[in-house]
């Protein structure tokens, strides 16, 4: 497979979409996430007081990349406010 039909084969689902999901099933999809060189992008992904908190007080917008099986294999967030951290 090509790095193109790969990145076509990806589907882009916002979070927010998700959110109707049974949010055990969400949190499952969430934590197949991994990424070794830097654990706070993981962190913020797989922690439901991060990533689905903000998305509901709606501070951030974030973006799903999934693959055919589900997996989630990148993500991106935009601050919608200012975070404080």
């Amino acid at each position: 497979m090509t790095t193109e039909q790969f990145i076509s084969s990806l589907t882009l689902i916002p979070l927010r979409d998700l959110m109707s999901v049974e949010e055990e099933k969400l949190l499952n999809i969430l934590k197949t996430f991994g990424c070794e060189k830097n654990k706070d992008l993981e962190n913020f992904i797989k922690n439901p007081t991060q990533a689905l908190r903000f998305e509901k007080n709606q501070t951030t917008r974030t973006y799903l990349f999934l693959d055919e099986n589900i997996n989630l294999i990148a993500y991106f967030t935009i601050a919608l406010k200012v975070l404080d951290t």
